[in-house]
C-alpha cells in the first residue's frame, strides 16, 4: 500500500489486497493507481479493463512500429526489447526469446518512416502471433508486462506527482503524459513537458501554486506538443482532463465522468481487478487504547493462480477451448453435443452450421469456466434468403447448471440487419443492447468476464477490440465449471443455408503493412 501507509485497525482487517480505505487521499493507494490506469486505457483500447491490452499488438502507422501491450510497448524505441529480455531472463524458453535479434534490429532502425518496414521484416505475422498467445496463456509474460511498466512508467509518474503535491487526478494527467509521449527531458517528451509547466507561471501546490493553473498547463503544453505531431483532437486526451480540473475533481471522488474520442464512461473509486492486486503489499495497522496507540506491519503477498486453480493454464478456463476448423473434420471431443437437422459440418476451414427451421449448432461439453477468462470467434452470418424477422448466426455461453434458456450470447441476425448482445433468461432478455450490424466492424465477437464485470466486445480484425456492453457477472456464470459454448443458427422461413464461424480462440493473423 506504499511505506509509512497507515489504516485503523477495523479498515485492515476488512482490507482486500490490491484495495484501498474508501476515505483515502494518498496517491500511493491502489486506487488512485487504478483510476490513472482506467482513464488512459479508454483513450488508448477504449474500455476501463486495461487487462484486455496484455494481448494487443499492431502498426498504427505511427512510425514507431509494432504498439503492444499494457503501456503500448514499440519495436522501434527499445522498450519492447528490454521487455523480451526481461521475459527471457526470467523464462528462458519463452515463445518470443527468438525475436531478440529481430528487435534488436527494430530498434536500431528507431523511429520514423522506416520503424513500420523494420517491423515487418525483422518480426513480422509471426512474432505478433507469438505475443497474442503469450499473453494470452502465460502469467509470467503478463507480470513482465506489469513489472515494466511499474519500472518504466508508474515509478516516476508517482515520484513527480508527489514533488508536484497534486492530487489523484494530477497523478492521472502525469501518467497519462508518460505513457503517450514516453521517457525523456527534450521537450516533446514526459519530463520536457513537466519541466515547462513547472517553469511556468502556473506553478505546482508544492511551490505554492493553483492546482487548477498547474494541471491546466500540463494539458496547455502537452496539447501543443500534439499539434506538432498532427495527433491532437479536441475531444482527445486532454478531453478527458479538462473538464474534471473546470468542476475541481483533483480528489477523483464519487462518481466521475469523462468522454474521449465520442465515447462516455465513469467510476466511482474502483476495485483494482485481480492482475492488480498481484505483488507484495505492506499493511500497518494501529490501535488506540486507554495505555496508549500500538501499531503492528504485516507484509501481504498475492500471487497469480497457474494450473487448475483458475490460472491461464487451467483446461477448464473458456479461453483454452481452441478449434481453427482447418482440418474439416469435427472434433467430437471438443464438439461432442452438437444439435440439429441437417446436421452441422466442418468445411472450407469453417464450422459449418446449416440455417433452417430447426435449431442447428456446435456444442462443446460443458466443463468451461468464463470466470477471469474471454471466448472470442469469427462469425460469417447467413444470408437473409426470404427470412421473415429471424436468420441468425449466435455465439452462445451457457451453463448446464442454469434454467434452460439462460445464456450469454452475441447473434447476428441478417433478417433485421442486427446485431444483439444479451443476458438471456428463459431465450430473451428486454435489455440486451443491439446496433446496426456491420459485416467489418462486426466481423469478430468476443465475450469475456474480469473482475465481477461481464463485457460483450467486437473487432474489424480479432486484435484489437471494441467494448459493446458490460454488466456485474450474473452469479451463474461463475458458479461452477459448467459452461459450453454453442456456435448456433436458425431461420423462422425462407431457403435453408448456412452459417459458419472460425478461429475459437485463435488470434488471426494478417499481411503486414495492413491497418485493422
Amino acid at each position: 500500500m506504499g511505506a509509512g501507509t497507515s489504516i485503523h485497525t477495523t479498515a485492515a482487517l476488512s482490507w482486500t489486497p490490491g484495495s484501498s480505505p474508501a476515505d483515502t487521499l494518498d496517491i500511493r493507494q491502489p486506487v488512485c493507481q487504478e483510476m490513472a490506469f482506467e482513464l488512459t486505457s479508454t483513450a488508448e483500447n477504449s474500455t476501463k479493463d486495461w487487462t484486455t491490452a496484455y494481448q494487443y499488438i499492431e502498426d498504427i502507422d505511427d512510425k514507431r512500429g509494432y504498439t503492444a501491450g499494457v503501456v503500448g510497448f514499440v519495436s522501434s524505441s527499445g522498450d519492447m526489447l528490454q521487455l523480451v529480455q526481461q521475459y527471457t531472463a526470467e523464462k528462458p524458453d519463452n515463445p518470443l526469446a527468438a525475436y531478440i535479434p529481430g528487435l534488436q534490429q527494430c530498434y536500431q532502425v528507431g523511429y520514423g518512416n522506416a520503424a513500420s518496414h523494420a517491423a515487418g521484416t525483422y518480426l513480422g505475422t509471426a512474432f505478433k502471433n507469438a505475443w497474442i498467445r503469450a499473453a494470452n496463456t502465460d502469467s509470467v509474460f503478463r507480470k513482465v508486462q506489469r513489472d515494466m511498466r511499474k519500472a518504466m512508467y508508474w515509478d516516476d509518474c508517482l515520484v513527480q506527482a508527489l514533488a508536484d503535491g497534486v492530487g489523484p487526478l494530477g497523478l492521472a494527467i502525469h501518467y497519462d503524459i508518460l505513457v503517450n509521449h514516453g521517457v525523456g527531458d527534450d521537450s516533446e517528451s514526459y519530463g520536457g513537458i513537466v519541466a515547462a509547466a513547472r517553469a511556468s507561471a502556473g506553478k505546482p501546490p508544492s511551490k505554492g501554486g493553483s492546482e487548477a493553473a498547474y494541471l491546466t498547463k500540463l494539458c496547455d503544453i502537452r496539447d501543443d506538443v500534439l499539434r506538432g505531431w498532427g495527433d491532437y483532437q479536441t475531444d482527445g486526451r486532454s478531453g478527458i482532463f479538462r473538464p474534471l480540473i473546470a468542476a475541481g475533481k483533483f480528489h477523483l471522488t464519487g462518481t466521475i465522468t469523462w468522454s474521449v474520442y465520442g465515447d462516455s464512461y465513469s467510476f466511482n473509486r474502483p476495485d483494482p481487478p485481480v492482475d492488480a492486486r498481484v505483488g507484495s503489499y505492506l499493511l500497518r495497522y494501529s490501535t488506540t487504547n486507554a495505555v496508549g496507540t500500538s501499531s503492528s506491519d504485516i507484509t501481504v503477498t498475492v500471487s497469480e493462480p497457474e494450473g487448475g486453480d483458475g490460472g491461464p493454464g487451467d483446461p477448464s478456463l473458456i479461453g483454452n477451448l481452441v478449434d481453427n476448423f482447418d482440418d474439416n473434420t469435427i472434433n467430437t471431443v471438443l464438439w461432442p453435443d452438437n444439435y440439429g437437422s441437417p446436421a452441422a459440418t466442418e468445411l472450407g476451414g469453417r464450422a459449418r452450421v446449416p440455417c433452417g427451421p430447426d435449431y442447428c449448432a456446435y456444442q462443446s461439453a460443458g466443463i468451461h469456466t468464463l470466470a477471469g477468462s474471454s471466448a472470442f470467434v469469427r462469425v460469417f452470418p447467413p444470408e437473409k434468403n426470404g427470412a421473415v424477422s429471424e436468420a441468425y448466426a449466435s455465439f452462445q455461453l451457457t451453463s448446464a447448471a442454469a434454467p434452460e434458456g439462460t445464456a450469454i450470447t452475441i447473434s447476428v441476425n441478417t433478417a433485421t440487419g442486427t446485431i444483439r448482445f444479451s443476458s438471456n433468461v428463459d431465450y430473451w432478455e428486454d435489455n440486451a443492447v443491439s446496433a446496426t450490424y456491420d459485416a467489418t466492424t462486426h466481423a469478430w465477437v468476443r465475450v469475456r468476464e474480469t473482475g465481477g464485470t461481464l463485457y460483450w466486445d467486437t473487432s474489424t480484425n480479432g486484435i484489437t477490440w471494441t467494448n459493446r456492453r458490460s454488466l456485474p457477472t450474473p452469479a451463474w456464470v461463475t458458479t461452477a465449471k459448467d459452461i459450453s459454448v454453442i456456435l448456433e443458427a436458425h431461420r423462422d422461413a425462407g431457403t435453408v443455408n448456412f452459417a459458419a464461424f472460425d478461429d475459437l480462440n485463435v488470434p488471426p493473423s494478417r499481411p503486414e503493412g495492413t491497418l485493422p
